[in-house]
């Protein structure tokens, strides 16, 4: 199977309201209301549409039915409108369904309406807008875990194709929030394009600057954006002929020629020679599969982040079977919160050996830190130079540094170090990278697959976990418990110190018939995801690494196909796969 995997970072608990309300209603990009897996119908008029989407849009206040009447019938005596809004009212409290456990959708009282306050409503429009304020609660820094679930609801603008007759002050308010929630959308997109790029993740930056070119087609801006990005991940020629696409676009348009800047980027293209591998052109991006049903585990992680930074070390365990997710939910979480808070982020793996390699994770970690990070510890500021031990401690567990470090000493001659005082050397090189202001970055350890570590790496971990209690430093570390035997050291691990507080165990579960219902809403909207939804339930058992398999390869397959909204479609029926 081709095509790996991709993800985007984990919806928040915003959009998980979706699978939760009964009645959900899709603004951006059209109108659309469902109810479970059907499609409402049954508006007499499009103004009865246009009065339940206003109310909408303003959920939480009510307005005067004169108000009403007056936006969407103002050419009507004001009886007469008065008459239309109250077979509009009528018309919506037949259509719209109200569930059980819920009262009805309209708050009708005698001189004003509303939507209920408690009703069971998930509304696009909300959920868009709730994610990007969330997104810059903190600090003034948008969190790139949010800035994807308002991408993912903004379909286009709102109420794409709507138009009402003889309502002048209705669509002047309508245009007036399309440019808006557009504008919060192109700059979601531009900050998810810019973070994507910075981290080297070149192809979901490109998803993103497609986006902004399919919203904004006449930003010059975005297009060359788009085109470096097509150079960055192999596809110069697409480069090329996107610049080609936006000349004729603003011949056609505007009757002007592209910028000089824009013409020196595709001309710098043009000449430029390169021995890169060059993707086919034409190729699409795979889907992008949201990582869903994970809500509560982000929140449990997000109260042990803000604990870490509060000043207290702590050890926390992703546990669940293969497949599950585990490594996938650390790094969309490290993701979002690295980018509001700025961290040291180091990780290592324990890989399946014969036999165990000693301190195999910590020696990934500590060799990528001297790579990427002791040059800023050196003479510039002598306070936080490594001391000799430290660096001879270092030396000892990843020997081949020296090859890469002249200045690393060699260990003395006779007999090694003890192993508590190798230990308390290490632990040292943590405390500093932690840094020891109180306003320093902190420092995460990720340790990937440790039911494959040694009995050393195990016995070094303890230590640090009791050692760094007082620092901001944070160990995150993955399992299979059923891989774990009970005499292992990292049993005792977990067992002492969940008693000290200093260690806490998530276990990840896998995804139930919402998550895979919301899965491929996202991918394919409502009127495709029962059907695929049906199809990855039968055949994934839930698994995430499986539902992620098995879309790639509809996609491989071309069942699974792009569409010109940037979104995705199923070409053919799933019944006989």
């Amino acid at each position: 199977m081709t095509g790996g995997a991709a993800f985007l970072l984990e919806w928040n608990e915003t959009c998980e309201l979706e699978s939760l309300s009964k009645i959900r209603v899709r603004l951006l990009g059209g109108f659309e209301v469902w109810h479970e897996d059907r499609q409402v119908a049954g508006f007499e008029s499009q103004k009865s549409r246009a009065l339940l989407a206003y109310l909408l849009c303003h959920r939480g206040r009510t307005f005067s039915r004169d108000h009403l009447a007056g936006l969407l019938w103002p050419e009507r005596s004001p009886e007469a409108a008065r008459h239309a809004l109250r077979q509009a009212v009528y018309n919506l409290r037949s259509t719209l369904p109200v569930p059980e456990a819920d009262g009805p959708p309209l708050l009708t009282q005698q001189m004003e309406l509303g939507i209920h306050p408690e009703a069971g409503l998930w509304v696009d429009v909300e959920a868009f807008e709730e994610a990007v304020r969330k997104s810059k609660e903190k600090g003034g820094a948008s969190d790139p875990h949010l800035l994807t679930t308002a991408a993912q609801l903004y379909r286009g603008d709102l109420l794409a194709g709507f138009f009402v007759k003889d309502g002048p002050a209705f669509e002047e308010w309508l245009v007036t929030e399309q440019e808006r929630l557009r504008e919060s959308a192109l700059e979601a997109l531009w900050t998810l394009v810019e973070s994507y790029r910075r981290r080297g993740e070149y192809r979901f930056a490109l998803h993103y600057a497609r986006r902004l070119v399919a919203i904004e087609p006449l930003s010059e801006e975005a297009h060359r954006e788009l085109m470096r990005l097509c150079v960055l991940t192999g596809r110069r020629p697409r480069a090329l002929a996107q610049f080609e696409e936006l000349e004729n676009l603003l011949q056609a348009e505007l009757g002007v020629e592209p910028l000089e800047e824009t013409r020196a980027l595709y001309e710098s293209i043009l000449v430029d020679s390169t021995d890169e591998p060059q993707v086919e052109e034409g190729e699409v991006i795979g889907p992008l599969i949201p990582l869903v049903g994970r809500g509560d585990p982000y929140v449990f992680l997000r109260e042990v982040w803000q604990r870490v930074l509060d000043g207290e070390a702590h050890l926390t365990l992703i546990t669940g079977e293969a497949g599950i997710g585990k490594t996938r939910l650390i790094k969309s979480f490290l993701d979002a919160g690295t980018a509001q808070r700025r961290a040291v982020v180091l990780k290592g793996r324990c890989y399946e050996l014969e036999s165990p390699v000693a301190f195999q994770p910590f020696a990934e970690v500590i060799r990528s830190a001297l790579a990427d990070q002791l040059d800023d510890l050196g003479p510039a500021e002598p306070s936080v130079r490594l001391p000799a031990e430290v660096l001879e401690a270092l030396s000892r567990l990843v020997p081949d540094l020296r090859e890469q470090r002249s200045d690393l000493p060699f260990p003395p001659r006779g007999a090694p170090a003890g192993r508590d005082a190798q230990f308390e050397h290490l632990a040292r090189f943590f405390e500093i990278l932690a840094g020891d202001r109180p306003d320093g970055d902190p420092l995460v350890l990720f340790l990937d697959d440790l039911h494959r570590a040694d009995r050393s790496t195990l016995e070094l971990l303890a230590f640090l976990v009791e050692r760094l209690r007082e620092r901001r430093i944070w160990i995150v570390a993955t399992y299979r418990p059923g891989e774990v035997e009970a005499a292992s050291p990292l049993v005792a691990i977990v067992r002492e110190g969940k008693k000290a507080g200093t260690v806490t165990e998530l276990r990840l579960q896998r995804l139930g018939p919402n998550e895979l219902e919301e899965i491929s809403a996202s991918l394919v909207g409502e009127d495709q995801a029962a059907g695929l939804s049906r199809f990855l339930d039968r055949h994934s058992g839930g698994l995430p690494l499986a539902v992620a398999e098995l879309i790639n390869y509809l996609w491989d397959e071309s069942i699974l196909v792009s569409q010109e909204s940037g979104r995705w479609g199923l070409a053919s029926a799933l019944q006989d796969l």
